[in-house]
């Protein structure tokens, strides 16, 4: 064995433990006064971090991913299907075929590892032959508790509810059956800020923030 070691850094132990990338010079003495140097070269990857920006333009949808690192590939799932539709780098867009809610798939790769990110828009498009007054739709309480109450005084019926959290996913879903007003348990859910789907039979989707308490 060796009766001294001398590091770069100052350290004097067998091994160390750094986190910054560098050159690093082992300087060794064993008994006998014989002295040998070594070097070790750290380099530091970094796995990149992702986000995405929607922008929502009729049935079409123009996304923007933000990535950390410049050498990044970008594989987009417009469906999240498990199918790649898009590959043409960071910037893309995709046009939906009807109303609803979409969840978007982002895989970002660079040599040193990838980051998976899923994004979901609501498509709320009105053909133009009827208004709507946001009036028509009652929900309450806001803020809810263990009871949310939705009342439909619009002529075209409701078809589902869906309540989503702030992160996106959907925590609650009903079939609405020929019924002008809707009572949702609540009372599973969490404190927090939440979004209502509410969703008509011709593909409408009005969408609604409250909060729980």
């Amino acid at each position: 064995g060796f009766s001294n070691y001398a590091w770069s850094n100052g350290a004097n132990t067998p091994s160390i433990t750094v986190n910054t990338p560098g050159d690093y010079i082992l300087t060794v003495t064993d008994n006998s006064g014989c002295v040998g140097v070594d070097m070790v070269n750290l380099t530091i990857t970094t796995e990149p971090t992702t986000s995405m920006i929607t922008n929502v333009n009729g049935f079409t949808v123009n996304y923007t991913a933000v990535c950390n690192m410049s050498n990044a590939s970008y594989k987009w799932d417009f469906n999240n299907d498990g199918v790649i539709d898009s590959q043409l780098g960071p910037n893309t867009s995709f046009t939906f075929p009807q109303n609803g809610t979409y969840y978007c798939k982002l895989i970002t790769t660079v040599d040193c590892g990838d980051d998976t990110i899923t994004k979901f828009v609501n498509i709320n498009v009105f053909n133009g032959l009827e208004s709507f007054d946001d009036k028509s739709i009652l929900i309450y309480p806001n803020p809810f508790s263990d009871q949310l109450t939705i009342q439909n005084q619009y002529h075209i019926p409701l078809q589902t509810i869906e309540i989503f959290n702030a992160l996106g996913v959907r925590v609650s879903f009903d079939i609405v059956e020929k019924s002008n007003q809707i009572d949702v348990n609540t009372s599973t859910l969490q404190n927090g800020v939440y979004f209502v789907n509410i969703g008509f039979i011709n593909g409408w989707i009005r969408t609604y923030k409250l909060i729980k308490i």
